[in-house]
């Protein structure tokens, strides 16, 4: 018998899968691919919580300390470091914008410092004139989202859920008492109760119940560099979005 029945198998429904099975439920994690290799492991890598907007930060701060024993979690480092976010800004307008954001969420610890030009080109000189000022998150960071994506879903097996990959769901319905799971490789799970981590394809999940949710997918432009000499020592973006940028130990 299973108790929870966990559509896919990214960082969500994994981390999900994890906690579930650590209280004591019976869990199916349910992948059309491999644990991690759709969005969730393929991804920019950012851990922060600076620019989120206020009322996720509660949670962000929360998430933020179960990251800090990142292996006590999920058995592995997964390359993260807490190396620090800088959000640039590239106009008076923006530093203003980056001022307010560092009054409201003066209660929530997250020890925003305020650069301005000077004091930018002193501690971060590689950014050169782009911006004329800045706000750091000194415990921001990344990771290595390949690496700590397949590791939720690595834990989450550790700790009694059965992980079930390659198994894309054609039909799920439901009697008044069970969902009834059925996948293209021919299993069928059942369970009184079913978690909707399928990301792009949540949309799809959804309509089978009843419930459509509008979800447009996606496609972002990232690229990587062949290691280069190191130069950036912090995750870096910009006030009003545009561009991220980051290195990692290997110099991409």
């Amino acid at each position: 018998m299973i108790d929870v029945i966990v559509l896919g198998g990214g960082i969500v429904g994994a981390s999900a899968a994890l906690v579930l099975a650590q209280k004591g439920q019976r869990v199916a994690l349910v992948e059309r691919d491999f644990c991690g290799s759709q969005s969730s492991g393929v991804n920019y890598g950012g851990v922060r919580r600076q620019g989120r907007p206020l009322h996720q930060l509660p949670l962000s701060q929360r998430a933020h300390q179960l990251w800090a024993d990142l292996p006590g979690l999920i058995g592995i480092e997964g390359e993260y470091v807490r190396s620090g976010h800088l959000k640039l800004a590239r106009s008076p307008g923006d530093f203003s914008a980056l001022q307010a954001y560092a009054d409201q969420t003066r209660g929530f610890g997250l020890g925003l410092q305020l650069l301005d030009r000077s004091e930018l080109r002193k501690r971060f000189p590689w950014v050169g004139d782009v911006a004329l000022g800045a706000s750091l998150c000194p415990d921001d960071g990344h990771a290595n989202p390949r690496l700590v994506s397949p590791a939720f879903a690595r834990a989450a097996q550790r700790h009694g859920a059965a992980v079930y990959e390659q198994a894309e769901v054609i039909r799920i319905e439901h009697d008044s008492r069970l969902f009834q799971v059925h996948c293209a490789n021919g299993l069928h799970l059942q369970a009184p109760w079913l978690l909707n981590c399928a990301g792009a394809w949540a949309g799809k999940v959804a309509a089978q119940l009843g419930e459509p949710v509008p979800i447009i997918s996606a496609h972002p432009a990232m690229l990587v560099t062949e290691p280069l000499p190191g130069v950036m020592t912090v995750s870096t973006g910009v006030e009003g979005g545009g561009i991220y940028a980051r290195q990692v130990a290997r110099g991409n």
